[in-house]
């Protein structure tokens, strides 16, 4: 009898479910349209919870790839301010309905090196996570800091708990799901950030409660 893979029949499940969470996604965006602005909210949240467990599945589906083999990075030069814009373009009503404030913030313009895909879909869980847990306000920036360049999302909720702080990042996502998370964000951006190298210089991430806005900062730096 074949070896059964029950890898590989849990990736293409995933795929299955993704496709059926875009087809509920298009329903309630029409649905959204039709409906007075009493439901707005209702269907917000909705669109906003659809989001995230279609990023989720989209970074299962990545994990798996970058664990059998068959995923390389596609590294290329990119205007940092795109990639920005992409990722803000990508946020639903959610921030509205929450009554948050979402910028972007790029100190000049410059390029990096990186897969435009992969690192936009890290962002996008970075900052559908800070979300949760900001009060009014999130900062998604990008900076040069000498032969590397850093993305941030900060925001001014509570920040990183003692735990979190003293795990570091190494052990984030381990601490997460010992707390009930499953720390899938976290481990899916440090090894996306993992995947670009550059003259001997690996990327990598940092996090703390140094935020510009009183809050978690995290930062995902690319060589």
């Amino acid at each position: 009898m074949d070896k059964f893979d029950f890898s590989a029949v849990l990736a293409a499940s995933v795929h299955d479910m993704k496709n059926s969470l875009g087809g509920i996604r298009t329903s309630l965006s029409h649905l959204a349209a039709a409906c007075d602005n009493s439901q707005r909210q209702d269907f917000a949240f909705l669109e906003q919870q659809t989001d995230r467990m279609n990023n989720c599945l989209l970074q299962l589906l990545i994990l798996y790839k970058i664990d059998v083999h068959r995923l390389a990075p596609d590294i290329d030069a990119h205007a940092a301010s795109d990639i920005l814009e992409e990722v803000l373009a990508r946020q639903t009503g959610f921030p509205e309905m929450k009554r948050l404030e979402v910028q972007g913030e790029c100190t000049g313009e410059f390029s990096c090196y990186c897969d435009q895909r992969l690192l936009c879909s890290a962002l996008e869980g970075l900052l559908n996570n800070a979300q949760r847990y900001a009060k009014g306000r999130i900062l998604l920036s990008a900076a040069q800091q000498g032969d590397l360049t850093t993305f941030s999302i900060e925001d001014d909720g509570p920040g990183f708990s003692p735990e979190q702080l003293a795990a570091g990042p190494d052990r984030l996502a381990e601490n997460d799901l010992g707390n009930g998370n499953t720390g899938l964000g976290m481990f899916f951006v440090s090894r996306i950030a993992a995947m670009h190298r550059h003259k001997g210089k690996t990327g990598h991430i940092s996090f703390g409660n140094d935020s510009r806005l009183g809050g978690a900062r995290f930062t995902l730096f690319l060589p």
